[in-house]
């Protein structure tokens, strides 16, 4: 490893220190956090309702103490609590200022996106599902006349 690297300082006053074994520890004293605004997507994976993306304009940040953020942050939440229902996504667009109207295009936009995606991927598959069919009656065909 380079020596450079080793004994670099960080900016924001976290510390590396060697214990007495030897063995090398990193702590850290501070977490910046910066927020973004929710904003409408376009991914087509959601089931329903219009999708969320979270904005590239960050509308603020700010450092707290590593032991007041543990101190304070709500439990840890499992995946099924990570979903956020379509009836909410809504919510949070009509209050970031989206009309209805912009939120229904949207939604109707990204399905049909989705069955034009279904459609081809349809498509292929039967695309691939008759190849070996062809395969095998070329094969055939050939053995017989080459006979």
């Amino acid at each position: 490893m380079d020596e450079s690297f080793k004994n670099a300082k960080s900016d924001n006053s976290d510390s590396s220190e060697s214990s007495a074994s030897g063995e090398r520890r990193v702590s850290f004293s501070t977490i910046e956090i910066h927020e973004h605004a929710m904003i409408m997507g376009n991914s087509p994976s959601i089931s329903y309702g219009c999708p969320l993306e979270i904005d590239w304009e960050e509308q603020c940040h700010y450092s707290v103490d590593v032991e007041e953020y543990e101190e304070t942050r709500p439990p840890r939440r499992i995946r099924d609590q990570l979903a956020m229902p379509g009836e909410l996504r809504e919510e949070v667009l009509l209050e970031s200022g989206y009309t209805k109207r912009q939120i229904n295009r949207q939604i109707s936009q990204i399905q049909s996106e989705r069955h034009h995606a279904s459609s081809k991927l349809h498509s292929t598959i039967s695309c691939l599902s008759s190849l070996p069919k062809k395969l095998i009656s070329k094969t055939k065909s050939k053995l017989t006349t080459s006979r």
